[in-house]
């Protein structure tokens, strides 16, 4: 398996078998990119999630 180095000694990406799926195979730049929109992503959900639980208590 093609495991990019940078994706090893990234502090701010879990390695996990997930992310080793999604990242593994893929360019410094493009893993970076692409968790930053991850993460971006989950945080609209969380406030998704939030506002609908404020609105049915």
């Amino acid at each position: 398996m093609e495991i990019d180095v940078a994706y090893l000694i990234s502090e701010s990406i879990p390695i996990t078998h997930e992310t080793l799926t999604k990242y593994g195979r893929k360019g410094c730049a493009e893993i970076i990119s692409n968790y930053e929109k991850m993460e971006k992503q989950v945080e609209v959900f969380v406030g998704l999630q939030s506002k609908i639980q404020n609105q049915l208590s």
